[in-house]
């Protein structure tokens, strides 16, 4: 039999655990009973996979809470732009000026809407479960370039697609994917050089290991060596180009973690950018 004041000891830790103290530790008499010692280990464990949960919670808390600050901060830019513009338009009559006042209007609408889908986008990967359906590669990069054919700089560029044949009843999760896909060839296409006449993205799909291999390469302006170690982190900008959010990539790395995949790149200034996916996948047998 357990001793009262062993118990005693266990209900005092727990009560401690129970408030959230997860750094104090149940410290064990030398000789104590075999019965305690398995009960302290099964504490100890459970109370490291609560400490391991409270820090990715708060990590992904302190991560969310940046993004809503920078986005909310973000957002006050076009909504003010917009507002100057809305007094503007009501002082003029002549036409042209409405025109270029409406485009002005679109382009600050556009940037407000790109800020909320990425606000929507960390939701859905911090906190939705992954959907695993059965995926066309071919499909969806034609679906993917057709989408943005609209955007600047699309007809500059010779695409050049080879997918090996496909795995029958390949299961993944086909929105996430399509979104890193997406991300990596829009930022292939604002990066370009402008000086190329032939700037071109190779896009290559192979398959591994129960994993799919994906390779996006661009002739563009490339990352300088000495900033290419934080390019994945929240709102950087490797280059002065850049108008954007600093988020997509950020976004893509976030993807990648949730597929259990990996994301590595090259790039060299001047010359262009490779970067190389592998996602495992799942299959219908």
């Amino acid at each position: 039999m357990l001793e009262k004041k062993q118990l005693k000891s266990i209900q005092d830790y727990l009560i401690q655990v129970a408030d959230g103290n997860l750094d104090s530790r149940l410290l064990l008499p030398p000789g104590s009973d075999v019965k305690l010692i398995a009960i302290q280990a099964g504490i100890d464990m459970l109370v490291e996979e609560l400490r391991s949960t409270k820090e990715q919670l708060q990590n992904k808390n302190d991560e969310l809470n940046l993004f809503i600050y920078k986005a909310s901060h973000d957002l006050k830019s076009p909504v003010s732009s917009m507002m100057g513009i809305m007094s503007l338009l009501k002082k003029t009559q002549n036409n042209k000026e409405v025109k270029t006042y409406i485009k002005m209007m679109e382009e600050c609408i556009n940037k407000s809407n790109t800020i909320v889908n990425d606000l929507l986008m960390l939701g859905r990967i911090t906190y939705n479960e992954l959907k695993y359906e059965e995926i066309d590669f071919k499909t969806m990069i034609d679906d993917i370039l057709s989408s943005i054919t609209h955007v600047d700089g699309f007809k500059d560029i010779n695409f050049n697609i080879v997918i090996d044949d496909q795995p029958k009843s390949i299961l993944t999760e086909k929105g996430l994917i399509q979104t890193v896909i997406l991300n990596l060839i829009e930022n292939s296409i604002k990066y370009r050089k402008d000086s190329v006449g032939h700037s071109y993205i190779k896009i290559n799909v192979s398959y591994r290991d129960k994993g799919i291999v994906i390779k996006i390469e661009d002739n563009g302006i490339g990352i300088k060596k000495s900033l290419q170690a934080n390019i994945f982190e929240m709102f950087y900008r490797a280059t002065l180009k850049s108008k954007g959010s600093g988020f997509r990539l950020y976004i893509v790395k976030k993807i990648m973690t949730k597929l259990g995949g990996t994301i590595s790149f090259e790039s060299t200034l001047h010359k262009g950018t490779t970067f190389n996916l592998y996602i495992p996948y799942k299959q219908i047998t």
